[in-house]
């Protein structure tokens, strides 16, 4: 199934709140490892992958661990653009677990970990854009 841009079945962030089955179905996928990173990185750059990385997800934490993961078993570049958490749905307004603040803290840990590129996926905003790239430029200069 392809998901075309604007697709009001998808959009982000939902319009409602998550069921709890759906929920728990995405906490079980992310617990999993979401899945294996080591072999995931392996299977893709096998099959001619310049880059391979993370997008989505629950927050940087858990993309740290999985780039560290796929650095074990490669030397080629590394992107992440995890989300800002999962998202909270109150009535008719969304919001997700971290601010931009919480969510930049942790972009020192995910670039020593390994990843070349950074971004950021659901729930993130000008700020948060703002403050990963303050991160990223300020290593850049090291």
């Amino acid at each position: 199934h392809a998901i075309r841009r604007g697709d009001p079945d998808f959009a982000m962030p939902p319009k409602k709140a998550l069921a709890a089955s759906q929920v728990a179905a995405l906490e079980k996928w992310v617990a999993l490892g979401a899945p294996w990173p080591a072999e995931v990185a392996k299977t893709l750059l096998a099959a001619g992958a310049d880059i391979v990385g993370m997008n989505c997800g629950r927050g940087p934490d858990r993309a740290i661990t999985i780039i560290r993961e796929m650095r074990a078993v490669t030397d080629a570049p590394l992107i992440a653009y995890p989300n800002a958490g999962l998202p909270i749905t109150k009535g008719d307004v969304t919001t997700y677990e971290l601010g931009p603040e919480a969510m930049a803290k942790d972009y020192p840990a995910l670039l020593d970990a390994g990843c070349n590129i950074v971004g950021a996926c659901c729930g993130s905003g000008p700020e948060h854009i703002r403050l990963i790239a303050e991160v990223a430029r300020a290593r850049r200069k090291r």
